[in-house]
């Protein structure tokens, strides 16, 4: 099967700044990437497996927030080499709430305190 790469710098997704860095996420089909990084002018940045979701691997990377232009490298299963890329930065990419990675998040569903009866 195919790769299927998906990365695009305008999705929150994809692109977001928190804590002076800029998470770069790259989406490959299960096991087809076995090593990817984030190049940005002559410095190469690895990326690492971040989580596997439903059939796609998400490879992320944490680059400085001042940075305008980057390019992603993937190795594929098969040894091939793919170059993404270069994307610009958007003017205001998506910036996480400061105190989201400290807190913690509750789902109520009121439905659940319904009496069934």
């Amino acid at each position: 099967t195919a790769l299927a790469l998906q990365h695009d710098p305008t999705r929150p997704a994809h692109l977001s700044a928190a804590g002076g860095r800029l998470s770069v996420r790259v989406l490959a089909n299960v096991g087809r990437v076995t090593e990817a990084s984030v190049r940005v002018g002559t410095t190469s940045v690895p990326m690492q497996r971040q989580l596997v979701h439903r059939l796609q691997d998400v490879w992320r990377a944490g680059i400085p927030e001042g940075t305008t232009s980057y390019a992603v490298v993937v190795k594929t299963s098969a040894g091939a080499t793919r170059e993404l890329g270069p994307y610009a930065v958007p003017a205001a990419p998506f910036r996480a709430v400061s105190w989201v990675g400290d807190a913690v998040g509750y789902q109520i569903f009121p439905e659940r305190f319904a009496n069934g009866d």
